[in-house]
């Protein structure tokens, strides 16, 4: 019997654990999958982090990537789907340092206030340049509708410039997650 072979794939993996240069991050994404041909799609992604935890006190920070490219999925007759792709795009990251005014260099009278303490100031960071992605992964079909993303392990490497002294042109992504599978019922 041949198998279904959906037009559309959209993936919602959550959670999204994130290694990026000394920081680690959890968050989700979401991609979408357009069929090309039996065995190639191209796919649109979205996902973000938070940098909260992994980060020292009084400093918070996110990451947020946006990727497009091919990905190649096996559709058998077996429950068992492989994927591997490739995406180009971006990735930004953002870092807050929240302290009193005197913490900072020279005081840092007029900053913005800091939404936890509107008596604490905020210095903002940022970062966002080119970004790749590649990686692969394996779904189970739980019916022609809906498998689940058991694992997906992705390589990411970012073209950014240091955010606050930190380094975050190397990342390593692991996610689960759901795919609904349109056009195979």
């Amino acid at each position: 019997m041949l198998p279904l072979i959906p037009k559309f794939e959209l993936t919602a993996a959550m959670p999204s654990y994130s290694r990026m240069g000394p920081h680690s991050c959890l968050g989700g994404s979401g991609v979408a999958g357009f069929r090309l041909s039996d065995f190639w799609q191209w796919t649109l992604e979205v996902g973000g982090c938070t940098l909260g935890n992994s980060l020292p006190k009084d400093w918070s920070g996110d990451s947020l990537t946006f990727h497009t490219g091919p990905q190649w999925i096996m559709h058998n007759s077996s429950r068992w789907s492989p994927h591997a792709h490739f995406r180009v795009g971006g990735q930004k990251i953002t870092e807050q340092y929240c302290a009193a005014p005197d913490k900072f260099p020279g005081g840092l009278m007029f900053g913005t206030p800091c939404k936890s303490e509107p008596t604490l100031r905020a210095q903002h960071y940022e970062s966002t340049g080119f970004s790749i992605s590649t990686g692969g992964g394996l779904d189970v079909k739980v019916n022609n509708a809906i498998a689940i993303r058991v694992a997906n392990l992705d390589y990411m490497y970012s073209w950014l410039h240091p955010v606050a002294g930190t380094e975050y042109n190397h990342g390593v992504r692991f996610t689960t997650g759901l795919v609904l599978r349109i056009g195979t019922w």
